[in-house]
């Protein structure tokens, strides 16, 4: 069988630097290794926790927990692989499809292939191309978790604020935006995660800036909104260079938990037996250059997934950005998160344990209490943090429902109002 290799860069303060090589004959025996040259390069930074800095190749596991977690899932991977009949367990050859402009600043390529093309297409963004309206299996009433990411497509685009215009990514260049877009057996999911995010903001959780976007697309009579949200791994300073009047981002590198704490896709949600929380913490602990603040805001994200009844904040929806220079590290502001409970047939199992219950409905104050010693996060901390969300979402709900309803959203209060009508923690 043919073997392959794939060069893998990293962009450090705006310049791709090669850090080693996945090679093998398929996605089976794939392995990734560390360039010598990048090895001997003074402070020089491994790409993942979990991938530390050493000589030896990583086994075809490791390789592949990394590697495959900076790929789509849900309807996205399924495009692709739809689309250019591709085995959906080789994630090699969806490697080799979207190297340009993944998650972070890695770009991975086949060398014979590369590519400096860079550049920016305006595009109407009313012209996308949405997916068939793909409804998840819900045979039997089978109670699921909701998954953003599988009820959503994305796609990377480049957004101009000053001018209000949007362009398509060419070759290297790099997107600034996020755009996703939902099948509509969920209701008014964009509604529901831009409510969330703005309250979330009002109770002092960091998040990325969003906005709704209503378009009259002009291939189909009837097109769901669009939630467009800046990436956090992209940033714009003094030293940005400029295409076409466009200033050009950098590239952060990041990695959500399941990659830093090598844990695969399929597990993302946790396993009887597990504690991803305390992992979690532990990772911030070692790794953040502001361990206590970035422990705090992990800690009031988890409480206020668990009032708003968020059972899908799995680890890969929580994530390390690095510097452009990679020397430091802190943890992503807040991102896919919404209130999955007010849709029917979603599972009330939580995607990680509290004080070892994983029930929403049986998770009560006293549980999180133990979950802050169980983390090693301070107790009087912790419960402060509960009690002044609790004491502060209803308002703060109101309020955001009221600022989207003034933009035309008038489902927000709706949504508000079932959300809190769950009455976790009350």
């Amino acid at each position: 069988m043919e073997s392959f290799a794939l060069c893998v860069k990293i962009e450090i303060d705006g310049v791709l630097n090669k850090v080693g090589t996945i090679s093998g004959s398929d996605s089976q025996n794939a392995s990734f290794s560390y360039d010598k040259a990048y090895l001997e390069r003074p402070c020089s930074h491994p790409i993942s926790i979990s991938l530390p800095l050493t000589e030896k190749r990583f086994s075809a596991e490791n390789t592949r927990t990394f590697f495959e977690g900076l790929l789509p899932s849900g309807f996205s991977r399924k495009h692709i692989i739809n689309a250019l009949h591709i085995d959906e367990s080789d994630y090699i050859a969806v490697l080799k499809i979207l190297g340009k402009d993944y998650l972070g600043a890695l770009n991975i390529s086949d060398d014979s292939a590369e590519t400096n093309e860079c550049g920016y297409k305006l595009i109407d963004i009313g012209t996308l191309d949405f997916p068939d309206k793909d409804k998840p299996n819900t045979a039997g009433h089978k109670k699921t978790h909701l998954s953003v990411n599988g009820a959503c497509r994305k796609i990377g685009l480049y957004y101009d604020s000053k001018n209000n215009t949007w362009y398509q990514p060419l070759g290297l260049a790099p997107s600034n935006y996020i755009i996703k877009w939902s099948n509509d057996f969920y209701e008014n999911l964009a509604v529901n995660e831009q409510l969330c995010l703005l309250t979330a903001q009002k109770l002092g959780i960091t998040i990325p800036d969003s906005f709704i976007l209503p378009v009259e697309n002009k291939k189909r009579l009837q097109v769901p909104v669009l939630f467009a949200t800046k990436r956090y791994d992209r940033i714009i300073d003094a030293q940005s260079n400029s295409f076409c009047g466009l200033p050009v981002p950098y590239r952060l590198h990041q990695e959500d938990f399941s990659q830093a704490l090598g844990i695969k896709l399929l597990e993302k949600y946790e396993p009887e037996g597990k504690q991803y929380l305390k992992s979690m913490f532990d990772i911030l602990r070692l790794h953040s250059s502001n361990a206590l603040e970035d422990m705090t805001q992990l800690w009031k994200r988890c409480v206020f997934s668990y009032f708003i009844g968020n059972t899908d904040n799995h680890i890969k929806n929580f994530s390390l950005v690095y510097s452009k220079d990679l020397g430091s590290v802190k943890l992503a502001p807040c991102y896919d998160v919404m209130s999955t409970l007010i849709y029917e047939n979603i599972s009330k199992k939580m995607a990680f344990s509290i004080n070892h219950k994983i029930r929403i409905d049986k998770i009560t104050r006293d549980d999180f209490k133990n979950e802050s010693r169980l983390v090693g996060y301070d107790e009087e901390l912790a419960l402060h943090a509960f009690d002044e969300i609790r004491d502060n979402l209803d308002n703060a709900l109101y309020e955001s429902a009221k600022k989207l309803d003034s933009l035309g959203f008038i489902e927000a209060r709706a949504i508000a109002d079932k959300i809190l009508k769950l009455g976790y923690g009350k």
